[in-house]
């Protein structure tokens, strides 16, 4: 009779491989977890609304991370509205801002007031579950130009007045 006893040695070795096996699998994702994280959370394009279409996009935002809204090229923001500033946070430059709210569930609408005349709006809400949208391209339509047609200035007097609103 042959029996194989094991060394502690040997027991030592097959424990190492078993923790390194299983620390390989558990920090190499599989390729459907990487896409559908990818897929779901980090991007966003949202087509810029027709005239007259009031269709307002929901974006899901997450405490400790930035939500990049892009704009087109073409415009530039003057003025960062969040309705409720004291839980979100709002900023930006150009044609890009940047979006965190600062407690869990907070919800609140935000509205980019152009140069060119044309208000970007946006429903926004924290969600500690689904994933963020990280990044959201607002797209400008199928030729990809921007809006047409000369700047569209706002009075102060109007931007004071969505300000004040916003702030209600």
């Amino acid at each position: 009779m042959n029996t194989m006893k094991a060394t502690p040695t040997a027991a030592i070795l097959l424990g190492i491989v078993v923790v390194l096996l299983t620390l390989l699998l558990a920090v190499v994702p599989c390729d459907a977890a990487a896409q559908e994280a990818s897929g779901d959370a980090a991007y966003l394009r949202v087509p810029v609304p027709e005239e007259g279409e009031e269709r307002i996009p929901r974006l899901r935002a997450r405490v400790r991370h930035t939500t990049v809204i892009v704009l087109p090229a073409g415009e530039r923001i003057l003025d960062f509205v969040a309705g409720d500033s004291e839980y979100w946070h709002l900023t930006g430059a150009a044609n890009v801002a940047y979006l965190k709210p600062l407690a869990e569930d907070a919800a609140t609408n935000v509205a980019l007031v152009c140069e060119s005349g044309r208000i970007y709006s946006f429903l926004v809400h924290e969600d500690g579950e689904k994933p963020p949208h990280l990044i959201v391209r607002v797209e400008a339509g199928a030729e990809g130009e921007t809006p047409s047609g000369a700047p569209g200035f706002v009075a102060r007097s109007e931007v004071s007045a969505y300000r004040e609103m916003a702030a209600e």
